[in-house]
């Protein structure tokens, strides 16, 4: 469903992966009983260079930082890279237009911090970013030149929304 959501930018879709998502989240939190890993889940994370995709992510989240944090209008929650970034997240006062018209472009950012209901009552802070937090992929998937795109399209949408 991901797959659909993020090759149409349906919303109704999105809504729909959403709502799978946090109820197959919650029975997984719910199992607290270890689980053996597979033999082939085993393979690939011992075949696996991990300083390799650090330091791929690092690159990447400095790349989108530098282009960024030159717009006015992108709050940067945080300014330099960290150990191994899988997002740089960002804060715009209308991230639900942005998104929408980013996917519909073919960047697919995300919303990382959902919170219930109860924890936006007891904390505006919280409630705040909650609405207003956006986050562009960084991992080790993504090129420099993937890089440089996703963030020229943020900054572009941006641009175009806030006039």
């Amino acid at each position: 469903m991901r797959h659909e959501y993020l090759s149409s930018g349906e919303e109704e879709t999105k809504i729909t992966f959403r709502k799978i998502f946090q109820n197959v989240s919650n029975i997984l939190d719910s199992n607290i009983k270890p689980v053996a890993m597979s033999e082939y889940s085993y393979f690939l994370a011992a075949n696996t260079n991990f300083n390799k995709i650090r330091a791929i992510r690092k690159r990447n989240a400095d790349i989108l930082l530098a282009i960024l944090s030159n717009n006015h209008k992108i709050s940067i929650i945080q300014d330099h890279s960290g150990c191994c970034d899988l997002y740089v997240p960002f804060m715009l006062s209308n991230r639900d237009e942005v998104q929408r018209k980013l996917s519909s472009e073919g960047v697919f950012n995300t919303i990382i911090w959902p919170l219930n209901e109860l924890q936006k009552q007891k904390c505006f802070v919280s409630k705040f970013t909650e609405e207003n937090m956006l986050a562009a992929p960084c991992d080790q998937r993504y090129s420099e030149k993937d890089m440089r795109f996703i963030g020229k399209e943020i900054v572009r949408i941006v641009e175009s929304v806030n006039g």
